[in-house]
């Protein structure tokens, strides 16, 4: 939906093939299950990132100071004063 691309990566994935899957795909958007995995992502390699989402987790770890990284009800409240119809207009053009 919203002409977005999606591309897995394996949890076994290091770093570096993290930073490059992601820079490759141009990826603006990255959702990782914990912390752990969230941390193989050096922003300052991706500028083009505007946020990592952490979806199974309830709280950032301490060492992350990058206000792109999100937990995933935050990353919610950042939409919610978008109405309905704005999101459906974009995702079914």
């Amino acid at each position: 939906m919203a002409n977005c691309v999606t591309t897995g990566v394996y949890t076994t994935n290091a770093p570096d093939a993290c930073i490059y899957q992601a820079d490759h795909s141009e990826s603006e958007v990255i959702v990782c299950e914990t912390n752990e995995m969230a941390k193989r992502y050096d922003l300052s390699k991706l500028p083009r990132v505007k946020a990592v989402v952490i979806w199974g987790e309830k709280a950032l770890p301490a060492e992350i100071k990058d206000n792109r990284f999100f937990l995933w009800n935050d990353f919610l409240k950042l939409g919610a004063d978008i109405k309905d119809q704005v999101v459906n207009e974009r995702a079914f053009r």
